[in-house]
Order: C-alpha cells, then sequence, then structure tokens
C-alpha cells in the first residue's frame, strides 16, 4: 500500500476538521478507525482498488462499510467524494491518527504514545505525563504499548515527534558522536 506524506496527511485530515463540528468529531473519529480497519482486510483493498471500479463504485463501497456499522456524517460522505475523486482512496488506512491529533491540538490536547519494554507504574506514568505537560504546554492523554524487543527505557511519540529515551537510542547517538569526532 502506498505510504502519504504527512504533510499530505496533515492536509487533508485539516479539511475534514474544519468541516465538521466538535460534537461530529468522535463520529468522524470512529468512521476513521473503522476504514483504517478495512483497510487490512485483503478482500476490501483487492476490491476498492480493481482497475475496473469507477469512483462512484469506489465511494458507495467505502459509504457502505460506514453505514453498516451506524456511522453516519455528511461531511464524511463528501470528503469521501473528493478523496476518491482525486484517487487517494488510500490516505483513509492512515488518516485517522492524524485527524486525531488535528483534534486533540484544537483542544490543546497532545496524546503520547509510550513504548516499553517493561510494565510501568501508576507512578512512572504520572512523571512521563507531567513532564511531557511541561514540554509542551498542553495537557497530555497517554497510550501505552509494550514491545519486548526494546532494549531498556522507553520512546515517546508526541506530537509527529519522537523521544528515544531506549538504550538502543542512547547507542545509537554515542556511535554517531564518535563517527562524527573521528572526521
Amino acid at each position: 500500500m502506498k505510504k502519504y506524506s504527512p504533510s499530505l496527511m496533515r492536509a487533508y485530515a485539516g479539511a475534514l476538521l474544519e468541516s465538521v463540528s466538535s460534537e461530529e468529531i468522535p463520529n468522524v473519529l470512529e468512521g476513521l478507525r473503522i476504514l483504517g480497519d478495512a483497510f487490512k482486510n485483503e478482500g476490501f483493498t483487492d476490491v476498492l482498488f480493481s482497475p475496473n471500479r469507477t469512483e462512484s463504485e469506489k465511494a458507495r463501497i467505502i459509504k457502505q462499510i460506514l453505514n453498516s456499522k451506524d456511522v453516519h456524517s455528511r461531511a464524511m460522505d463528501s470528503f469521501i467524494d473528493v478523496i476518491v475523486d482525486k484517487r487517494r482512496e488510500g490516505v483513509l488506512e492512515y488518516l485517522y491518527r492524524t485527524f486525531e491529533s488535528l483534534a486533540y491540538n484544537r483542544k490543546n490536547i497532545s496524546k503520547a504514545l509510550v513504548v516499553s519494554a517493561i510494565s510501568l507504574t501508576d507512578e512512572d506514568l504520572q512523571r512521563i505525563k507531567d513532564k511531557l505537560k511541561q514540554l509542551l504546554n498542553k495537557e497530555i492523554e497517554l497510550e501505552i504499548e509494550y514491545d519486548k524487543s526494546l532494549i531498556g527505557g522507553i520512546k515517546v511519540f508526541v506530537d509527529d515527534q519522537v523521544l528515544d529515551l531506549s538504550i538502543e537510542g542512547q547507542l545509537q547517538r554515542l556511535s554517531k558522536q564518535m563517527i562524527s569526532e573521528e572526521r
């Protein structure tokens, strides 16, 4: 599946966000989550990206998925029409996180993903949250994932930034520093 640039994703997510009211945001988020999940189904992508499908058929298929899950939004329907007309229906696979980030940003909230190899205590999570709140001057909502392949420490993904506090990240930075000093 094609990857799209972050700036393109922000442009589409921003346009969609501007077209909906605050009350519609949860519904649109749910719709984008459903569509992101649909793209994981190879049968769906085969049908959607078939060269024999017209733009109107593709839009109808996408809208049917949302309707089958009771997600209804005129703004979303119009957005789907535009995306399909521009032959960029693939952005729907990745749009959820970008839209969510912009919607949270509108409310001065950042959602941070914390990845750790080990279970973190509530105290650890509160310290991370407080530090991020201080650095970003925003309210923070944490999401936690565990990755046993991570060698010590944590990685934090927030507002299109990565804070790599893992041992692997520290070793990589040290290696780069040593290489640059040798030159």
